[in-house]
């Protein structure tokens, strides 16, 4: 039976997916040597970054990013698996929790450099983690979790 909020939830997911499709496509861009906007996604102290990410640490985002978009077109019915939906179901909905956690673990943050919670750190990524980024995880891990345990 849908309803107003699977219909509402079913929305969500999808502009989820592609939110995370885009992140893939920022991060393919920084590491293939794109430099505009890399000084808003990391953390500073003072005038230098917390940490400067190797290409291959990048790499890795990108795709992870790509599975989570792939991850929550799998569970809504978007794309399909040669695999049984009923022997599928229990493994996504785990999956999909777990990317909902983390989700609602990085607006937590660390208690240092990122987070609802940070102490330290300066400059255009802190205004944007309070802004936009911190938000956008505590928004986007509820409605995962939620979209898991309701769909």
């Amino acid at each position: 039976m849908h309803t107003w909020y699977v219909a509402g939830l079913r929305c969500a997911g999808l502009a989820l997916a592609f939110a995370f499709f885009l992140f893939a496509l920022v991060h393919l861009y920084w590491a293939m040597n794109g430099r505009r906007g890399l000084q808003l996604a990391l953390p500073h102290e003072g005038a230098r970054p917390v940490f400067q990410p190797r290409r291959g640490a990048i790499l890795l985002v990108a795709a992870g990013s790509a599975a989570c978009s792939a991850l929550l077109l799998l569970w809504l019915d978007v794309i399909c698996t040669p695999f049984p939906r009923a022997a599928l179901r229990p493994v996504l909905q785990v999956a999909v929790i777990l990317l909902g956690a983390t989700l609602l673990v990085r607006a937590v943050g660390d208690f240092r450099h990122f987070g609802f919670f940070r102490k330290r750190g300066d400059g255009p990524f802190r205004r944007m983690d309070r802004l936009i980024y911190t938000p956008f995880s505590l928004v986007a891990g509820s409605l995962i979790v939620l979209m898991a345990l309701v769909i």
